[in-house]
């Protein structure tokens, strides 16, 4: 099943992605969430990516266009 992020923010000027959020209504799963978002993101070049659930705000961005690159934030 191909992911579909839940909120996708784009540059007004440029319609670059410059940010993408995926929200659950828990936190099973985070792991396979957070896998495709980091692969959405490496995929569409978007620079700053959010894992939100009830009770977790995970904040990703990335240093270059590897999904490898892309680290989780102090938030959590």
């Amino acid at each position: 099943m191909p992911f579909d992020p839940g909120i996708i923010v784009t540059d007004p000027d440029t319609s670059k992605i410059a940010m993408v959020a995926e929200v659950k209504t828990d936190a099973r799963n985070l792991d396979t969430s957070e896998r495709q978002l980091k692969r959405f993101m490496s995929g569409m070049g978007c620079p700053v990516g959010l894992l939100v659930t009830p009770r977790l705000l995970r904040l990703y961005q990335y240093a270059s266009l590897s999904e490898d690159s892309i680290a989780k934030g102090p938030a959590g």
